[in-house]
């Protein structure tokens, strides 16, 4: 799996960089290599760890207290597969999301009231709570956005409205804690795949004659955000 990546890095890279040059994403480094230097995990500390942190941690294995992180932990996992089942290799059923949302929204409210309380039990699924937050929002908007630039509102509307499938395609790059999905066979295959629609995209677009501003910074807004999300789940990938 490692070296199979590896293989992939370099060239991940080379296309969602050689894609940049508008003003809109001069924040983006000029070397692709520098995106590969490994960063630690972990910072250097001198604070103290207390035996009731350790004890507290203890206090979660009590069977009463296991049971309900894992009922917890079952409702947040059936609630990012639903999430997931909207998201395809090339689309995102804004329809079906769409059907679902109220209850979807009822679901995350719940889930919320539980992320609220302060008990280390609950502390372990917070990356969880987070995350799930986060996919329903992007979800969210970029479904609005969809049914506003719509595929037969003419090539630039249309570009638009690919370039934020890909905002949302990428969310099944993650794993339930929110970070890059490494044991996902296809995770280099499908950033390959994304980042070479975005480089055409990007090509085509520049290349359209009379754009109104207003879809100008729709584009580039969308387009800056595929690209930071895919260079940062590009760096993930082990040399």
């Amino acid at each position: 799996m490692k070296s199979r990546l590896g293989t992939f890095t370099v060239i991940l890279l080379s296309l969602v960089v050689s894609s940049l040059g508008v003003p809109t994403t001069k924040n983006i480094t000029e070397n692709p290599a520098s995106l590969l230097v490994h960063q630690p995990r972990f910072k250097a500390s001198h604070e103290e760890i207390t035996t009731q942190e350790v004890e507290k941690v203890h206090e979660c294995e009590i069977p009463v207290h296991r049971d309900r992180i894992e009922k917890v932990q079952g409702i947040l996992d059936k609630f990012m597969g639903k999430l997931m089942s909207f998201i395809h290799d090339t689309t995102f059923d804004v329809d079906g999301f769409d059907s679902q949302v109220g209850n979807l929204r009822r679901i995350l409210g719940r889930l919320d009231e539980l992320a609220k309380k302060k008990t280390p039990c609950i502390n372990r699924l917070r990356p969880q709570f987070k995350f799930a937050r986060r996919s329903f929002e992007v979800m969210l908007d970029s479904a609005e956005m969809m049914k506003f630039f719509k595929l037969e509102n003419g090539l630039a509307q249309s570009l638009i409205h690919k370039t934020i499938v890909i905002n949302v395609r990428v969310l099944a790059l993650y794993n339930r804690h929110g970070a890059p999905d490494l044991h996902n066979e296809n995770y280099a295959s499908i950033l390959s795949f994304l980042a070479q629609k975005l480089r055409s995209w990007s090509q085509i677009f520049e290349n359209l004659r009379e754009t109104p501003i207003s879809l100008k910074l729709a584009f580039y807004l969308q387009r800056k955000n595929a690209e930071e999300s895919l260079i940062s789940l590009i760096k993930e990938i082990p040399e």
